[in-house]
């Protein structure tokens, strides 16, 4: 629990982004805190799911169908664990479309000043 809290604590940190530097951590430190739920998540579904097949229940059943309701309890957690593995990906992704859509084309564009080849558009800085 230590290290989510550790990276919870550090996105708390980031108030401002003033720098592409700001967006490259936020979204390292995100994708760093859905890897940890996820893998905290998924092994806790596969936990659950043992724990409740082993649960014998009426005397009667002798615990014949709790093995299929354990896997159906378990599925629900293991979706949410996927829908925050989704939220590291999505995070990564608007990284680099940051980088492609204004740290790239600004780089580009200095590239050509220097070159002589100014373009006519630019980013004040």
């Amino acid at each position: 629990m230590g290290n989510l809290v550790t990276v919870a604590a550090e996105i708390e940190k980031i108030h401002e982004f003033t720098t592409d530097k700001d967006i490259t951590r936020y979204a390292q430190l995100v994708r760093r805190f859905a890897q940890e739920v996820y893998l905290r998540t998924s092994m806790d579904a596969e936990v659950i799911q043992a724990t409740l097949s082993e649960y014998r229940g009426r005397w009667f059943e002798f615990g014949v169908g709790n093995k299929v309701r354990a896997k159906i309890v378990a599925a629900h957690m293991k979706v949410a664990a996927e829908g925050v593995k989704v939220l590291g990906v999505g995070a990564i992704r608007m990284e680099r479309a940051f980088q492609r859509h204004f740290v790239k084309p600004e780089h580009d564009a200095r590239a050509a000043a220097a070159r002589g080849k100014a373009s006519k558009f630019r980013i004040e800085e």
